[in-house]
C-alpha cells in the first residue's frame, strides 16, 4: 500500500519521473535524472535522500541517504519524499553553470 502511496505521491512532483534503471525489482524516482527516491518490491521502506542525519523513524544508509520504513505514517513519508525532491533541485541549482 504505502508503495503504491510513493508511486502516486512522487508522481505528482513537477519534473519527476519513475524509472527502473536497476531491473525490474527496484523503482527510482529522479528529477532532471538525479535520483530523490527509491525503493524495492521486497525492500523495508522507501529511500530518500537527507540533508542532515536524525530524521526520525530511519535507520542510516549512508550520510546522504536513509530509509523510511513502510510502517512510517502517510504524513512524514509525504514530508521526507518532498524534502528529498527539494534537496535534489537546490543541489542541481547550486551546480548548474551560470
Amino acid at each position: 500500500m504505502h508503495e503504491r502511496f510513493a508511486d502516486k505521491h512522487c508522481g505528482r512532483l513537477p519534473g519527476a519521473e519513475r524509472v527502473q534503471p536497476f531491473g525490474p525489482d527496484m523503482v527510482v524516482w529522479r528529477v532532471r535524472g538525479r535520483m530523490f527516491a527509491a525503493y524495492t518490491g521486497e525492500g523495508a521502506g522507501v529511500s530518500v535522500r537527507l540533508r542532515q542525519n536524525g530524521a526520525q523513524q530511519t535507520f542510516e544508509i549512508d550520510a546522504d541517504w536513509a530509509v523510511l520504513p513502510w510502517e512510517t505514517p502517510i504524513d512524514v513519508l509525504r514530508l521526507r519524499i518532498d524534502e528529498s525532491y527539494a534537496l535534489v533541485l537546490r543541489e542541481l541549482e547550486l551546480n548548474s553553470p551560470a
